[in-house]
């Protein structure tokens, strides 16, 4: 009896804010070591509008948590390229290209999908999610860790982790030197066209467009349901106000933006009912560190990137089982911290790097650069899979212990 006393006392709690993609994942991630965790989220409900693109490294991390045979579907699109005009890019067939690194061809799934899953998996463990708690400030003491809400509440654990996003709080509260994020200069905009069988977008595909002014995109489901986006470049200094137009006006804004390009885009916007979400995306291509003392930050919190190259989900799951990883093999929190920065961050920071540089090939507005780009296309796609083997093929393992 006083053994299993003192194993229980021994058990370790941590408090994680934030339940997007990264905190319940670490939540699924710390049950399977034994330590048990809270999950605390500022806003109502999580977000429920976006698709994913899950390559090889993230369905490896969704096998480890348990939830990829909940999630996965027949939806590995191909994917075509389409000049202004709509005139058909020839480019290698991407399944091919993949299965010539003997990588899986990823799957699509809505993001609403995917952290829905999480969290049942994750309250399923016996974790506890609370909504509306917004975070205002954390306390460190030599053997606990107070995280205090705006409401009033304060919650106790041994440990805390910021999963918190771009902006995160935890961050700015821990780490309030810290680099801000950066701003790309790019808002990304988005619409469910629901069944859309218009201009026979072929089904389950990606179809990319670079248009004059901006780099466009629609999915279209086997079903032929289909999402549309674009890329709207946008200044810094006029931000507030595109995020603050109406939505008829901001409809307005994607016509005249797509007005030289293929019909099918302003149909895709006229379709869309003024309905279109919008999101300006944000990169944090370097902090100084992640972590102090029993604090921690993992996923957007530490390293937010760009969706150029499909890879924030999948860094957020991978991060979220590494650092359970540490925390396992490491007795020390602070120690373990230090091990998993150090594990982590140089692969983070290249692939933020990397998606940054890919936004500014695929939205520029040169016309000479997409000329360039255009002629290129194929070459590019075929070297950029060789060259982003190292990403895509990252492999993590329960075993593998960590020194």
């Amino acid at each position: 009896m006083c053994k299993k006393m003192n194993e229980e006392k021994k058990k370790r709690k941590a408090v994680i804010i934030g339940c997007g993609i990264a905190g319940p994942a670490l939540a699924i991630a710390l049950k399977h070591v034994g330590i048990d965790s809270e999950i605390f989220e500022a806003t109502k409900t999580t977000p429920n509008f976006g698709i994913l693109s899950l390559t090889s490294n993230a369905i490896c991390a969704l096998k480890l948590l348990g939830v990829f045979e909940k999630i996965k579907t027949d939806n590995s699109p191909n994917a075509y390229f389409y000049k202004h005009d709509g005139r058909l890019l020839k480019i290698p067939d991407m399944v091919s290209e993949l299965e010539k690194h003997n990588l899986d061809d990823g799957i699509i799934v809505h993001r609403s999908n995917l952290v829905q899953e999480l969290k049942e998996k994750a309250v399923s463990n016996g974790t506890r999610i609370n909504f509306e708690k917004k975070l205002v400030d954390i306390q460190e003491e030599p053997d606990k860790v107070i995280a205090i809400f705006e409401d009033g509440t304060e919650i106790e654990g041994d440990l805390l982790i910021g999963c918190d996003g771009p902006f995160s709080k935890t961050r700015n509260i821990v780490l309030s030197n810290s680099p801000l994020p950066t701003y790309s200069g790019n808002i990304w905009t988005g619409v469910d066209l629901g069944i859309y069988k218009k201009f026979d977008l072929l089904p389950n595909a990606f179809h990319m467009t670079f248009g004059r002014k901006a780099y466009s995109g629609t999915l279209t489901f086997s079903d032929s349901r289909t999402i549309w986006w674009t890329n709207v470049p946008c200044p810094e200094n006029t931000l507030e106000e595109f995020k603050k137009m109406s939505p008829g006006n901001w409809t307005k804004k994607l016509s005249e933006l797509h007005k030289d390009d293929h019909a099918r885009m302003l149909d895709s916007i006229k379709s869309g009912n003024n309905k279109h979400v919008r999101i300006p995306l944000y990169d944090i291509p370097y902090l100084p560190t992640w972590h102090r003392n029993s604090v921690c930050l993992i996923g957007d919190a530490a390293h937010a990137t760009s969706p150029y190259i499909g890879q924030g989900a999948a860094m957020a799951m991978e991060d979220a089982i590494v650092l359970a990883k540490c925390l396992r093999d490491i007795p020390e929190s602070n120690n373990a911290f230090v091990k998993f920065e150090k594990l982590r961050k140089k692969r983070t920071e290249n692939i933020v790097k990397i998606s940054q540089q890919t936004g500014s090939l695929i939205t520029t507005s040169n016309p000479i650069k997409q000329l360039l780009r255009n002629l290129l296309l194929p070459r590019t796609i075929t070297s950029s899979i060789k060259k982003l083997n190292w990403i895509f093929s990252y492999k993590i393992s329960w075993d593998e212990k960590i020194k």
